[in-house]
């Protein structure tokens, strides 16, 4: 003990940051008097090790012992003491109390800053005496601020009695009644906006925001008429926040028409969380004389910086929908579409797509000539999305005049796969010449979801083209067309002279090749194709085809043997799928592969696959040099079922 009150008292930092830990591990009580000495020390690792030693000593000697540093001149050793006594004090903090009424405002302050952290509710009745009867304005701030800490509803009256202090202290006092959340304190605080200034009243109304109560909306619209301007606005965003859209919607005839004339001038307000409300409050009242001013607005908002603003805006104006308003929404729609501002029609096309009903969708045909390709773009997308049959002449009129390709495939797509139009074939197939690849695609996806004799004719040719790529998109066609029925046409192509068709055709050809052993057969020599990605597809097939045939999994062995990793990889893959254990010791040569990448999934495949072999397999792939290939193994036999289930032996 001798020892560690040497090391304390030693002028040397590094004595004293040991004697604080090792007195601190010994629970010395005795060192406390020197652990707050150290307090002084100017080395930040004496410092921290004297605040985890008083932390560990704890108890009410060390409280006692750091309350005279509430008087300390040196702010770092005051506010180091006060951070103890804030976390150790609570048990203890009869012993702070006295010093609520101590002749020094300052000791006042601290003492009663460290009870707000303390949390125990016999501190409210002495705080709320100093916030109600102490002369110095900072020591009564600092009591309504350790009020709210605190957060006892016991506190609400004296808080709301200071509601008629100082400024300053005001400011504290509706932040702690904000917290507190008490039903008494909605009148009192809607009873001081009366004689507040204006920075004061408008933290009210945002604490009778924060505070959630629905009384208090009553209170904020009876005095909304005669509130200034700007002060306003703030009532109108609480007023939503508290009531909420459907319960706006309720509200009297009279009222609801006062209220949305506020409701249009917070609209064009410059805080972005007003204007929110506006939109919200606007949508919910159904006032439709604003639904050009609210699209008008919207379009102001940055679709980049803040998406999710844009997006409750256009949900706002489009609840109109469900209101009285929907007249005037269309009417406005109508305006904000035939406009020469590419903003604003974005926003008309985005409330027409929450809409969501063709009737919407049909407002767009009319002014879609009159814009550009971007906004063409998402015109042609709703309408796609939402229009029916009776926007059949537009799109068709879009397939002739069009000259951007996303425009072309929403048009290909809603005449293809949502309208059905069997008379459209030839216009549809017309594009799958187009030279942009993408369209090609679109156009295949409407020709083979319109079906039919003219579309399979149309394929059919389009297999014996001289060009590779009409039978590489024949290929893919009739496959989804009914490989089955086209089973002829596709065994021909996986014999093309181009790979891409090939590797097409045969996986094309896999549904029907399950069923059929004659196509498993035609699609065999593909094994020893030139083309990687032809044999990678056929290892990758191979799964489903051993299911149907268990001979396949040969097949599938063989390929272990391949010259490209890849393709060894999958079969590999494949042969774990089919749990073929009787394969396992094929993979011993590759675990030992030079080669990492096969190495490991050699292992992985082994881990999967179960059963003796595979596990003294991996046993033996614990001693191979490469680290990577050692903690493969060690993941494979933890995840390893060595009784394996049913297996193919």
């Amino acid at each position: 003990m001798a020892d560690i009150l040497s090391l304390l008292q030693s002028p040397n930092a590094e004595d004293q940051r040991e004697g604080a830990f090792q007195a601190a591990e010994a629970q010395m009580q005795e060192a406390i008097p020197l652990l707050v000495n150290l307090l002084h020390s100017p080395s930040p690792g004496v410092q921290e090790a004297v605040d985890m030693a008083l932390r560990r000593l704890n108890g009410r000697s060390t409280v006692e012992a750091l309350l005279p540093f509430l008087r300390e001149e040196s702010p770092v050793a005051r506010n180091l003491a006060m951070d103890l006594l804030r976390a150790l004090a609570g048990p203890h903090q009869d012993a702070l109390l006295p010093l609520l009424t101590d002749p020094d405002p300052d000791v006042r302050i601290f003492s009663a800053d460290i009870l707000g952290a303390c949390g125990d509710a016999t501190a409210v009745p002495p705080l709320c005496d100093a916030l109600l009867h102490d002369p110095d304005v900072n020591v009564r701030y600092q009591a309504a601020v350790s009020l709210g800490e605190l957060g006892y509803p016991e506190a609400a009256s004296a808080l709301n009695r200071a509601l008629g202090d100082d400024e300053w202290v005001r400011f504290a006092v509706i932040e702690a009644l904000m917290k507190i959340g008490h039903e008494s304190s909605i009148q009192a605080l809607a009873g001081a906006l009366e004689h507040s200034s204006e920075l004061v009243a408008s933290m009210i109304v945002d604490a009778l925001a924060a505070m959630g109560n629905r009384k208090a909306a009553p209170l904020l619209l009876a005095r909304m008429p005669s509130a200034p301007d700007a002060l306003r606005t703030k009532m109108v965003r609480a007023v939503v926040l508290l009531l909420g859209p459907k319960a706006l919607s309720w509200l009297p005839e009279e009222q609801r028409t006062s209220f949305r004339q506020f409701l249009r001038i917070a609209l064009d307000d410059e805080d972005p969380d007003i204007q929110d409300a506006a939109f919200l409050g606007l949508g919910a009242t159904g006032d439709g004389e604003a639904a050009g001013r609210m699209l008008a607005v919207a379009a102001t908002i940055n679709p980049d910086s803040a998406p999710e603003r844009l997006e409750k805006a256009v949900e706002a104006v489009a609840t109109l929908k469900d209101t009285g308003a929907a007249p005037a929404l269309k009417a406005a729609l109508d305006d904000a579409l035939h406009a020469d501002d590419e903003a604003l029609v974005t926003v008309a096309v985005a409330v027409i797509d929450r809409l969501g009903t063709p009737e919407a969708a049909l407002r767009l045909a009319a002014a879609f000539p009159l814009h550009g390709r971007d906004v063409q773009r998402r015109m042609s997308a709703v309408m796609a999305r939402h229009g029916d049959e009776r926007l059949h002449d537009t799109f068709r009129e879009i397939l002739a005049t069009a000259r951007d390709g996303t425009v072309i495939k929403n048009a290909l797509i809603f005449l293809g796969k949502t309208l059905q139009c069997h008379h459209c074939a030839p216009e549809i197939l017309h594009f799958l010449e187009h030279p942009y690849n993408d369209v090609k695609e679109a156009a295949l996806e409407a020709a083979v979801a319109l079906g039919g004799p003219e579309v399979e004719s149309h394929f059919l040719k389009m297999a014996h083209a001289p060009d590779p790529l009409p039978r590489f998109l024949a290929a893919a066609a009739l496959g989804r067309l009914g490989a089955e029925r086209f089973a002829q046409d596709l065994v021909r192509l996986v014999q093309d002279p181009v790979e891409d068709v090939r590797r097409i055709a045969l996986e094309a050809l896999v549904p029907a090749a399950q069923k059929d052993a004659a196509i498993r057969e035609a699609i065999l020599p593909l094994a020893h194709d030139a083309s990687a990605p032809v044999r990678l597809a056929l290892a990758e097939a191979a799964a489903s085809l051993a299911e149907a045939d268990p001979t396949w999994e040969e097949h599938v062995a063989a390929f272990l043997h391949d010259d490209d990793d890849w393709v060894r990889v999958r079969a590999m893959e494949t042969l774990a799928e089919l749990r073929a254990t009787r394969f396992a010791p094929q993979f011993i040569p590759l675990v030992q592969s030079d080669n990492t990448l096969l190495a490991i999934k050699a292992v992985e495949t082994l881990g999967r696959m179960g059963g003796q072999a595979a596990f003294h397999a991996l046993l033996a792939a614990l001693g191979n040099p490469n680290p990577d290939i050692q903690a493969a193994a060690e993941r494979a036999l933890d995840n390893l079922d060595t009784t394996a289930g049913e297996v193919r032996s």
